[in-house]
């Protein structure tokens, strides 16, 4: 799972994976809210009280890299 997120952090780097993770995010939001399709993410965000799903992902990496990198297996 590390390599992965690791790899999808760099492809998150571009419009189109963002894009595309919030159309994800959107209709897994729309599922569990049961909320009209006209109804915007971020105010389903609030409902839910969740962050962004890219920041979450990020943040994320970056803690499985530090934590790699101070276990000396981090190969750049």
């Amino acid at each position: 799972m590390i390599c992965a997120l690791t790899v999808w952090c760099q492809r998150d780097r571009y419009n189109i994976s963002r894009m595309q993770l919030s159309v994800l995010q959107e209709l897994a939001y729309l599922a569990v809210t049961g909320v009209m399709k006209i109804t915007p993410t971020a105010a389903m965000e609030v409902l839910l009280g969740l962050p962004f799903l890219h920041v979450m992902t990020e943040a994320e990496v970056q803690a499985r890299i530090c934590k790699l990198i101070c276990n000396q297996q981090w190969k750049r």
